[in-house]
């Protein structure tokens, strides 16, 4: 039998926030919501309101479709913005190589 979407939701959100080192209490603050409420959230018995998931996706940093991925999707976006920030400094570094070359050459 499938998951429920409520079950992986509260699975993703509670990994996320140990991932950034947030307790309950502190992931609620941020969301202003009560830890209860999270609790309730990460163990599947509770659906957040569309605000909510915006609050929470902020405070943890991911959009809200990947609050309801499978651990795959998650790891695939991850695995893009890496690859991103890798291809991003080094096309920097190339950049102050080119730069650096210029200077040399006007010497």
């Amino acid at each position: 039998m499938a998951e429920s979407i409520k079950t992986i939701l509260g699975r993703n959100i509670k990994n996320l926030r140990l991932q950034r080192g947030l307790s309950q209490s502190q992931l609620a603050e941020m969301v202003d919501v009560s830890f209860r409420y999270i609790s309730y959230v990460e163990c599947g018995k509770s659906f957040p309101s569309s605000e909510v998931l915006e609050s929470l996706s902020q405070a943890l940093n991911v959009p809200v479709y990947l609050l309801f991925c499978n651990n795959e999707a998650h790891d695939e976006h991850i695995d893009t913005e890496l690859k991103s920030a890798i291809v991003d400094s080094l096309n920097e570094f190339q950049s102050s190589i080119e730069k650096l070359r210029n200077r040399i050459n006007t010497l």
